[in-house]
């Protein structure tokens, strides 16, 4: 994503989040639109619609152990980021007891992927490690975890988190 882009959308956000820090009910302040412009912004008087889209299956691992996966997406309903947590559970072979993982951090939209432009992958960054997972979306469906550069698993159905349930918060 372009630097300039990610400071632009950086600040909107902040912005926005601190205009609904008054309760989420907005000042209803006018702000100046910007030098290009004559007019003025108005501040939305209520909060944006959040969705939560949650997303399991069972991946591989290079241990040749089976992950479960389950991720849960947060966002307003027609922005490209938002929020993810990642929930991985790893089968124990220690003790019988299985362990687990929690990451959290910002889900990022991307566009393309080599062999398809107009495809969708949701880039989800952990806080505070950085770890990376890039995601195919197919039709809010499904989930393919991509390879690090980007490209298909040779058998993609194994690396695929299935949609559970979406659900609305006001």
């Amino acid at each position: 994503m372009d630097n300039k882009l990610l400071l632009t959308c950086c600040l909107l956000g902040t912005l926005l989040c601190e205009c609904n820090s008054s309760g989420g009910k907005g000042t209803g302040q006018e702000l100046p639109a910007g030098p290009d412009t004559s007019g003025t912004l108005s501040i939305s008087q209520s909060q944006p619609e959040l969705i939560r889209n949650v997303y399991q299956g069972t991946l591989p691992a290079p241990s040749g152990e089976d992950i479960a996966y389950t991720l849960t997406i947060c966002s307003p309903r027609y922005s490209g980021d938002g929020t993810f947590t990642l929930e991985r559970r790893f089968p124990g072979k220690r003790n019988g007891a299985d362990s687990s993982s929690v990451l959290t951090g910002n889900r990022y939209t991307q566009r393309g992927i080599p062999g398809e432009t107009d495809a969708t992958v949701w880039q989800c960054i952990s806080d505070p490690d950085k770890q990376i997972f890039n995601f195919l979306v197919k039709k809010d469906s499904a989930l393919i975890l991509l390879r690090d550069d980007f490209t298909l698993p040779s058998s993609a159905g194994k690396y695929t988190l299935q949609h559970l349930k979406e659900k609305t918060d006001k």
